[in-house]
């Protein structure tokens, strides 16, 4: 459950004014963990300390203070987990989660912070427009948080984080969709809480054990640039993730790829992960979108369902569990590279080869030395469709390639 300190934010107000002074604000480092009163200089000196004490690198650093002293706080459990909305509900608040609200008011009081943000009452899902509104701007308010404080309910300070029999590293936080952007959008600081809203640590000086959990790798929790990876990596960090609403699995990921389209409550997970995929294709020429491995599907009876056949996109982000490691190539294609979907038909060229009505075709995208590459299979001139989608194919080099347009 986190919440942020947002620069120039104008939300709604939860709770009024929460704040006293501005002392006490929250600083990181090692000497910089303590809490540091006084006046603005005061606080600057302290920014400026920390500057030069986390490792040469202030892309994490725990540091508050912000013009705006609006803290913005998010849960643990998915927006519509926590619906707060007494009146829309007909219902007495839940209890658990008030105590929530009440107790990052007071943190936020403790530390100075005048304003707070809440996800789960701050947002009038009665308003399919303001609902739509504040799921394509949430990775934007996250990214532009002053600092981000993720409460984790079941979770302690007292155990280690990095023993893995401790409760950190198998707190649900993790395990849900909506909390992947919470993780890597803000570009200052996250600090993690325990249940008694006592300090953890940062992302940054949890950054091994938070890799370890997530398969996010570690250079990206310490310097965000999500440019270095590819479509499929960031698709494979949000494989298996939960969301209440199916189709949450991928809005929660819209803004990972800097995209934005109207949700669609009622339209199922995959079609709305169909269209997610649609709007990143229309933006960007990497390929690695292809490179997923379908998941074994059952039928009724519980028996395994094989299909030799399927479109070029994927069905969930759970197919690409296993494409964390698929980069993007630095060879380049000869030719048009570019792909367009239109009439649910994918247009692209691909260098192949082919034999009778299969051809493999290079995605562009590789794992270590290997290129990627998939089986296609012809079904009208010109025409074709994922052939064995329950393998990416390894392969060196395409000798002497062929285009085909499909």
């Amino acid at each position: 459950m986190p919440f942020f300190l947002i620069p120039g934010a104008k939300k709604k107000k939860v709770s009024g004014d929460v704040s006293g002074d501005k002392s006490g604000k929250e600083v990181s480092g090692d000497e910089c963990d303590r809490e540091v009163s006084g006046d603005k200089a005061a606080r600057e000196m302290s920014r400026d300390k920390c500057d030069r004490e986390v490792s040469g690198n202030n892309f994490d650093e725990e540091v508050s203070g912000n013009d705006s002293d609006m803290a913005v706080y998010g849960d643990d459990s998915d927006m519509e987990d926590s619906d707060l909305d007494d009146e829309a509900n007909g219902k007495n608040l839940v209890e658990a989660a008030w105590k929530k609200v009440e107790g990052a008011c007071a943190h936020a009081w403790k530390y100075g912070w005048r304003w707070i943000w809440i996800d789960s009452c701050c947002i009038d899902k009665s308003s399919s427009a303001e609902l739509s509104e504040n799921i394509n701007s949430m990775y934007r308010l996250y990214e532009n948080a002053g600092v981000c404080y993720v409460y984790l309910s079941d979770a302690s300070s007292k155990e280690d984080p990095r023993d893995p029999r401790s409760h950190f590293p198998k707190s649900k936080w993790f395990t849900r969709g909506w909390t992947l952007q919470e993780l890597i959008a803000p570009s200052a600081s996250v600090v993690f809480l325990d249940h008694l809203w006592e300090k953890i640590g940062t992302r940054y000086s949890l950054r091994d054990v938070i890799s370890a959990i997530t398969s996010i790798p570690v250079q990206l929790l310490e310097d965000g640039d999500l440019t270095k990876y590819s479509i499929a990596q960031k698709m494979s960090w949000a494989a298996f993730r939960k969301t209440t609403r199916p189709e949450d699995r991928a809005y929660s990921l819209m803004g990972l790829f800097d995209i934005c389209m109207p949700p669609i409550y009622g339209e199922g997970g995959a079609k709305a992960f169909m269209r997610l995929q649609q709007e990143i294709i229309k933006t960007s020429d990497d390929r690695s979108i292809f490179a997923w491995v379908s998941v074994c599907e059952r039928d009724k009876d519980g028996k395994i369902v094989e299909r030799e056949t399927r479109g070029l996109l994927a069905r969930s982000p759970d197919e690409f569990q296993g494409s964390g490691r698929v980069g993007i190539s630095s060879m380049a294609f000869d030719g048009d590279t570019s792909f367009s979907f239109n009439n649910n038909v994918l247009r692209i060229r691909l260098p192949v080869l082919i034999s009778n009505d299969i051809a493999q075709a290079s995605l562009n995208c590789q794992v270590d030395e290997d290129m990627c590459s998939i089986y296609l299979r012809r079904t009208t001139d010109q025409h074709y469709v994922r052939y064995r989608p329950d393998r990416l194919v390894p392969v060196r080099s395409f000798e002497t390639p062929k285009y085909v347009l499909h």
